[in-house]
């Protein structure tokens, strides 16, 4: 039943989104039943894109400003889904167009159709992979933040990750959604699914993006099916399925705006630029390292098609072409800034800093901004490797690949011949920028082995080969050729399906076994839901730990604040000292987590040994004692705490007596 409502609950979100994105085409004169060249799958996947986008930073906005409310989030949701009703002919011939350009894939053959029926395979197991548990990051950040804005109703930070909120959380928020709807009316657990399942439909969008890009830059039906097939199986989109992260919406925004600056020269310039700067603008405050690719992959394409023009005898004089290609970039830099500005103005209005996370003004720069995985033997050799490194890396926090058919098909480029005309160049032009841009983030980032911090530029270098291979096998004389790519694109697919199925057998017991028995498989959950049972309202916790999920959400709010863990931090090597501060701070337990915070908490001998110490109990879960639970009992000689936690409004709790103050975010 569970999956049933998180089903439900996302199918009505999607249409809401792809309602919104269609109200912008609508505002921008992008009508694609009127017959212009916008194809169906284009259209439909940039309406979602954009849709979502400006849905998360509305969200966002409306979160800054304390009124994310159940009723609020509703009523919003309504407005747009009776829209779209209005709208539902026009929508249903979109959609038809688009099933009548993919069903035509019947008369390519038997070889096709198997292709077909794999992906669709694929898909499902990825749909599945929805259920895998959360962990690591969707612990600590990806589900535990917009949980937290749910319950709050507004902007309110994780202990230890104040910073880090500094960045655009426009793709955090969608979640959040789920966790203010469907927890109240269902369970958290259904909010949690739901949010996890959000992503099969940015996906999908993106497939139909990557679908129309390949056919703009010069693919027919079958290079078409040869791109989502790549696209499918590189396991940097699966990987960040399972680990449950928002890194997909801001990559679809981000080639949905590479697709859109394609398609100058067939609609007009003020569109063009206005969609794919928009669409920059929403990618990079929803992925900061979006900076380094995007803007020197747009500039190329700007360029080469200003140059284009010029080259193809329109008479403009060299000057011109200048002028022309400054008011290019001046308009798509412009519509970027646009797409910014909300993660300005939350950053403002929250942080007082405008420009972070790039720059903060009075305050020591972000450190995770430049980051430094390993050394500098294994950079080089990862460097070295490049594009292997892509295809088959095994790197720690790497979180997938790229697909191996792009390598396997990528020597095809010399057996093409190259097609006269402008949409032949495209795809040089586009794989050129994105190489390019690729360079520069090896140059920039050496270290940072990840697809999903500069995922455009990865997936700009798929059409290029899509349409490679679909030109070398044409013709009789190359019949093995034809057969090997069929059943090599086979392969690939059976086997992602298989490692995908694998990691979806665990989701489908976590499925079974949440939200009652599954501390036993996960010793982060016995440890919390253990910590749940035990607190009482408004108790404060020392989290020497990540995660926060599984946290009952007046103990988050509760617990240890960046300020009070620094002084914390001060008086590690002496216990007596660090249990004393802990009792001032009127802390009752401490999780730890052995295995990430070994060293911030004295050994258990050494607390048992404390003569002046309350006593304190110690509860250990996981193998090798992974996490554990201390409660410091109440000492009925001992002084009351220096601070306390109380709730000020139905949900909302906040410290006092303390200097640090509330972490209650809603701006005065």
């Amino acid at each position: 039943m569970r999956v049933l409502v998180a089903a439900v609950a996302v199918g009505l979100y999607s249409v809401g989104c792809l309602s919104l994105g269609m109200i912008l085409l609508h505002v921008f004169r992008v009508n694609r039943a009127g017959g212009i060249s916008v194809s169906a799958s284009g259209y439909l996947g940039s309406a979602f894109a954009v849709g979502q986008g400006i849905l998360g930073v509305a969200w966002q906005s409306i979160t800054v400003m304390g009124f994310f409310t159940p009723g609020v989030v509703a009523a919003l949701l309504a407005t747009l889904l009776f829209v779209v009703c209005g709208s539902a002919g026009r929508l249903r011939r979109v959609v038809g167009s688009a099933w009548g350009a993919a069903s035509v894939l019947r008369r390519e053959g038997i070889g096709w159709c198997a292709i077909v029926v794999f992906l669709t395979v694929l898909t499902a197991a990825i749909i599945c992979l929805t259920s895998y548990p959360p962990m690591e990051d969707a612990e600590a950040f990806y589900l535990s933040l917009p949980r937290l804005f749910a319950s709050t109703h507004r902007f309110s930070m994780l202990p230890g990750y104040t910073e880090f909120c500094q960045v655009g959380l426009g793709s955090e928020m969608h979640a959040a959604v789920y966790y203010s709807l469907v927890a109240p009316l269902y369970d958290e657990f259904g909010a949690e699914l739901a949010a996890k399942l959000n992503v099969i439909p940015a996906i999908g969008a993106m497939c139909a993006v990557l679908w129309a890009l390949t056919s703009r830059v010069g693919g027919d039906r079958r290079a078409q099916v040869l791109a989502v097939a790549m696209i499918l199986s590189s396991s940097m989109i699966w990987m960040i399925v399972l680990l449950s992260k928002s890194d997909l919406y801001p990559a679809l925004l981000g080639i949905a705006a590479i697709y859109w600056l394609l398609l100058a020269g067939d609609l007009e310039d003020r569109v063009t630029l206005a969609m794919a700067g928009l669409l920059t603008g929403l990618a990079v405050s929803g992925k900061i390292s979006y900076l380094v690719v995007m803007g020197p992959m747009l500039a190329v394409v700007i360029a080469w098609q200003t140059w284009s023009r010029r080259m193809r005898g329109s008479g403009i004089p060299l000057s011109a072409g200048v002028l022309l290609l400054a008011r290019r970039y001046g308009a798509l830099g412009l519509w970027t800034l646009l797409g910014v500005a909300p993660l300005v103005i939350k950053n403002t209005v929250v942080f007082g800093q405008p420009l972070a996370p790039l720059v903060l003004m009075g305050a020591h720069p972000n450190t995770w901004l430049h980051q430094t995985w390993f050394s500098p033997e294994t950079t080089r050799w990862i460097v070295a490797t490049y594009p292997l490194a892509l295809i088959y890396g095994k790197y720690p926090m790497q979180a997938g690949t790229l697909s191996p058919l792009c390598l396997a098909f990528a020597p095809m480029i010399l057996l093409s011949s190259s097609r006269k005309g402008e949409r032949g160049s495209e795809s040089v032009m586009l794989a050129g920028a994105a190489l390019f841009s690729l360079l520069l983030w090896i140059i920039l980032e050496p270290s940072v082995i990840a697809p999903r911090y500069y995922m455009p530029a990865v997936v700009g270098l798929i059409p290029i080969v899509a349409i490679a291979a679909e030109k070398g096998i044409r013709g009789r004389e190359r019949k093995i050729l034809y057969i090997a790519v069929i059943v090599s694109t086979i392969m690939v697919l059976a086997i992602d399906v298989r490692r995908v199925a694998r990691n979806a057998r665990r989701g489908f017991s976590y499925l079974r076994a949440t939200p009652t028995d599954w501390g036993r498989e996960d010793p982060v959950w016995a440890a919390l839901n253990a910590l749940n049972r035990m607190a009482g309202p408004g108790e404060r916790v020392y989290l020497a730990s990540y995660w926060s999920l599984q946290m009952r959400t007046d103990l988050i709010q509760c617990a240890l604040g960046e300020q009070e863990l620094k002084e914390i931090k001060k008086r590690k090597a002496d216990p007596a000292a660090l249990v004393a501060m802990l009792q001032a701070l009127g802390i009752r337990y401490i999780v730890q987590d052995t295995l990430t915070h070994a060293d911030v908490i004295p050994t258990w001998d050494r607390l048992r040994e404390l003569s002046s110490a309350p006593k304190i109990s110690r509860q250990a879960f996981g193998p090798n004692d992974r996490m554990v639970l201390y409660t410091l009992l109440p000492d009925a000689e001992a002084e009351p705490p220096h601070v306390q936690c109380v709730e000020v409004e139905k949900g909302i709790w906040k410290l006092g007596g303390s200097n640090e103050g509330s972490r209650d975010m809603r701006p005065e």
